[in-house]
């Protein structure tokens, strides 16, 4: 699973095998890390991470690791990993059971109306 960041001249891909989130440069194809078990430090760190969604608003990647039945918001400057929903946060109201995908339901105006914007 990969998503584009053209602002940032990279594409931020999922490598279950790593995981980790790559970078990779769109002009040259360079590879980095940005972030997996121990990149930038080893709090909340990804077991099978196999989706990722980019909320540019926030500054950070959304990432559903399937092993941790959990959703990472990943810092798109530091790599830095937090919880975002998993069976305990926000609350244990109808946790997770084999997550799989993720799409930012984004809201944007368009002629006088409100309509999804899904990436």
């Amino acid at each position: 699973m990969e998503y584009a960041s053209t602002a940032n001249n990279r594409v931020l891909v999922i490598d279950s095998d790593l995981a980790a989130v790559v970078a990779v440069n769109l002009t040259s194809g360079a590879r980095s890390i940005l972030s997996n078990a121990t990149i930038p430090d080893a709090t909340n760190p990804f077991i099978n991470p196999i989706a990722i969604a980019l909320d540019a608003t926030n500054n950070r990647a959304l990432v559903v690791d399937a092993n941790l039945d959990a959703v990472i918001a990943v810092d798109l400057t530091s790599g830095a990993r937090t919880i975002f929903s998993n069976a305990t946060i926000p609350n244990g109201t109808t946790p997770f059971n084999n997550p799989s995908a993720i799409t930012l339901d984004a809201m944007q105006p368009m002629t006088g109306h409100w309509s999804p914007m899904v990436i």
